[in-house]
């Protein structure tokens, strides 16, 4: 029922978890998008009970992360690079798709059924509400920001570093977000780490963790919400460290929108207690969708 599988795209091979009876055409697909540092296998207890109601299941590992391509020299990992590398994969599929995306995956999702309505049926995004912004006040700042962040860490050099187990690994991840359980993050973490005569490393691109140098304005978030013909579900965690007033805001935007709240937190999909709860409330979201 879990399979890998691997889509060549202009952003490289991109690959991905599959569940699901994938030889019953007729079964409809939910792609899913992770958040930023994490994988395809952030939905690995999301998985069962999506393909228990027959539906196939497919998680990208986004580019840079997991076991996807790297973009190439010079290349920065803006939103619209995922969006390219997903509508690609999108168009490789055999039918519509319902998006489902955490975090940076949601943000990515919901640009993806603003500029390509034909490739999506629905949008659920998981305690998020799209891209960072900055005030055009501020682009100049940004740019500075980001190219000085980019000759610093040029000047520095590469600078992996290696764990002796996965458990050092996952106690690394969880020592920067505590609130993770080391049950909950670890398949993302197996995923995310590759074996050398050194030891384990980070698959990610280092680069992911550069500054932006450009971000959209408010407005053109506006704008891109306006174009989402698609409904879509927003389901924010308890402990989420995005305010609820940014989530009013973006709402605000779209013109069809479910709004949920879920005890938990930012990886509440992950979370072994709230996983399945997470799952429901999208099925029953994409259950309305499809009547």
């Amino acid at each position: 029922m879990r399979q890998d599988k691997v889509f060549d795209t202009a952003e490289g091979n991109i690959a991905a978890i599959a569940w699901g009876d994938w030889q019953n055409p007729d079964a409809p697909i939910v792609v899913a998008l992770h958040g930023w540092l994490d994988s395809a296998a952030s939905f690995d207890r999301f998985a069962p009970a999506i393909i228990a109601q027959g539906y196939r299941l497919l998680a990208l590992d986004l580019p840079g992360h997991g076991h996807s391509d790297w973009l190439a020299d010079g290349g920065d990992y803006y939103i619209w690079e995922a969006t390219a590398a997903v509508v690609e994969v999108l168009q490789q599929l055999d039918a519509k798709v319902h998006l489902v995306g955490h975090s940076m995956g949601a943000a990515t999702a919901l640009i993806c059924a603003a500029s390509f309505p034909e490739q999506v049926l629905s949008v659920s995004a998981l305690d998020a509400m799209g891209p960072l912004s900055t005030p055009p006040n501020q682009a100049a700042d940004q740019l500075r920001k980001g190219i000085d962040d980019a000759i610093r860490r040029k000047k520095q050099g590469s600078r992996t570093k290696f764990y002796t187990s996965v458990e050092k690994a996952l106690e690394a991840r969880t020592a920067k977000d505590p609130v993770l359980s080391p049950q909950c993050i670890l398949p993302v973490v197996e995923r995310n780490l590759r074996s050398s005569e050194n030891g384990l490393s980070w698959r990610t691109d280092p680069r992911l963790r550069h500054a932006s140098k450009v971000r959209m304005t408010e407005d053109m978030v506006k704008g891109f919400f306006n174009q989402v013909a698609c409904e879509v579900l927003v389901i924010r965690a308890s402990q989420s460290f995005i305010p609820q007033s940014m989530f009013d805001l973006r709402l605000s935007y779209l013109a069809q929108s479910h709004f949920e709240s879920i005890e938990g937190h930012h990886h509440f999909h992950l979370e072994a207690s709230t996983a399945e709860v997470v799952a429901g409330q999208v099925l029953q979201f994409l259950a309305e969708v499809q009547v």
